[in-house]
This record gives C-alpha cells, sequence and structure tokens, in this order.
C-alpha cells in the first residue's frame, strides 16, 4: 500500500485502534468504580459535616439557655432570644424557632441533668451516639 505523503494507511489505524481499545476500557471501568465507592463516602462525610453543625448550634443554645424543656420527642430551648424546639419525628430531627433546619438519620434526642450540667444525647440511626454536656450561664430549671 502506498503511504499518503501527510498521512496513514488505514490498516495502521486499524491496529492502533485494537491496541487502544483494550486499554481505554480499562482505564474507564477503573475511573467508573472509583466514582462510585466515593459516593458514599462524600453523603457520609455531608451528614457528618451536618451534625457537626447541628451539635455546635445545640451547644450554642444549651449555653445561653434560660429554660430547657424535655418532652417525649425532644427538647423546647428558651433562651433570651426565644424558644427553640428540637423534635425527632420519623427519623428526621427538625429544628423550629429562631434557627430552622432539618437533618435526617436521628433516631432520638434525650435530656439528662446533673447538678448544673446538661447531657443532651442525639442517637442517630447505625452510628455512635453525639453526647453535648454543657454548664448554662442562666438558667431556671
Amino acid at each position: 500500500m502506498k503511504r499518503a505523503p501527510h498521512g496513514h494507511t488505514l490498516i495502521e489505524l486499524m491496529i492502533v485502534l485494537l491496541v487502544a481499545a483494550p486499554v481505554l476500557t480499562a482505564v474507564t471501568s477503573i475511573v467508573t468504580r472509583h466514582e462510585h465507592a466515593a459516593a458514599p463516602n462524600e453523603r457520609r462525610a455531608d451528614d457528618m459535616d451536618a451534625f457537626g453543625r447541628i451539635l455546635q448550634r445545640l451547644t450554642s443554645e444549651l449555653r445561653n439557655a434560660v429554660r430547657v424543656d424535655a418532652c417525649a420527642a425532644g427538647l423546647d430551648i428558651e433562651t433570651r432570644l426565644g424558644t427553640t424546639r428540637w423534635r425527632v419525628t420519623s427519623g428526621v430531627l427538625r429544628v423550629s424557632g429562631r434557627f430552622r433546619c432539618r437533618v435526617r438519620g436521628c433516631e432520638a434526642l434525650g435530656l439528662r441533668r446533673e447538678g448544673r450540667l446538661l447531657h443532651v444525647r442525639l442517637l442517630r440511626k447505625g452510628a455512635p451516639a453525639f453526647v453535648v454536656t454543657v454548664c448554662p450561664r442562666r438558667i431556671e430549671s
């Protein structure tokens, strides 16, 4: 076969495709597997970040609490600026009041008093519980 002055023959192109196809297939499968493996880790990291923000907010609310009342589904935390309701229903933590949010994956929210200390426990599905221990600055009961 004659070679064009600035090109390749059809047979040379076919050989290159035969050699490159398995290599490209292997690279694609590796990248795809990595993306599938990374997705649950990213979701888990996002959940942990959301729980971290919630716990920071809960700690802040408890430190500034004037009154904390426990109920069957959660807590009512009263500060000088208003009352925030923390409720767990159907596996979702709902916070309403001045600060609003919803976080999935919660089982229960409990309060235990020990002198001036408040221990709040947030149970999560399939993970260890978060426990916040706070000594409020000024609290009535």
